[in-house]
């Protein structure tokens, strides 16, 4: 994989990195996915990615991008699925042709979700942009990386790219996260990344007790007007602890 670092110094990043052991611990994630097909979509298909085996969901919610309603309903599960599915009994409104749904989650270990819209259960035609951010605290969490990675194989750019610590809002909740706390200095607004490239940048004066959030929109560079918004946000406190040199292959399969 070629790396870009973007961060003031490899050296940063790195150590960052290899002192980081896999942890497991809860992390939000805010995933948006097309409706490729030509009919409305009343069904979703939601499912955990990452390290093996792969985390739990905890909780979920859906909004349709469009209109900022709700699709589906708020999901917490007491013993969390891997995946699950949101029927058309569920559906509080379809997702058109050509239109989008955002779907917000939290993971009882470091991951992402990917998913895929259905009408009455048959699989519909769904895109989604091959974007990953992961969130590396240094043990304590005052100080650490983040990193934006794109794992496909066109070229992506990303917008309004912010990344923020001391966050009031709870990472763990059920529903959207609203970053609020201190933009993390130093980072573009924008990045290009190339398939396989990664740019990983330091933060440090965090509160560990604090969430940490990392967001922007993305889009295929040969259609930079169709966005997709994502989000992940964690406390940073919550099971960094040293270990020996990790790969940054190694970190990217554990908290992808």
């Amino acid at each position: 994989m070629k790396l870009r670092i973007l961060a003031t110094t490899l050296v940063t990043a790195f150590v960052a990195l290899s002192l980081l052991a896999p942890g497991a611990w809860a992390k939000k994630v805010h995933k948006t996915f097309k409706n490729e097909s030509a009919v409305a979509a009343n069904d979703f298909h939601v499912e955990s990615t990452g390290a093996v085996p792969a985390p739990g969901i905890e909780n979920a919610s859906a909004k349709h991008v469009e209109t900022g309603n709700q699709a589906f309903p708020d999901s917490v599960w007491a013993d969390p699925p891997e995946e699950f599915d949101w029927n058309s009994d569920d559906n509080q409104e379809e997702i058109p042709a050509g239109e989008k749904l955002k779907v917000c989650a939290v993971l009882d270990g470091n991951g992402s979700i990917d998913g895929y819209f259905t009408r009455n259960g048959v699989e519909l035609d769904t895109d989604r942009v091959a974007s990953v951010q992961n969130i590396l605290p240094d043990p304590g969490g005052e100080t650490g990386t983040v990193a934006f990675t794109n794992e496909g194989a066109e070229p992506l750019v990303l917008i309004n790219v912010e990344v923020r610590i001391n966050n009031s809002g709870d990472p763990d909740a059920v529903g959207e996260f609203v970053p609020d706390g201190d933009l993390v200095p130093g980072i573009p607004t924008v990045l290009e990344l190339g398939p396989g490239e990664m740019a990983a940048f330091p933060y440090s004066g965090a509160d560990p007790t604090l969430a940490i959030s990392m967001s922007d929109e993305a889009a295929r560079a040969s259609d930079p007007s169709d966005l997709f918004f994502e989000l992940a946000a964690d406390y940073p406190g919550d099971g960094s602890t040293p270990a020996g040199e990790t790969s940054w292959g190694e970190i990217k399969n554990l908290y992808r």
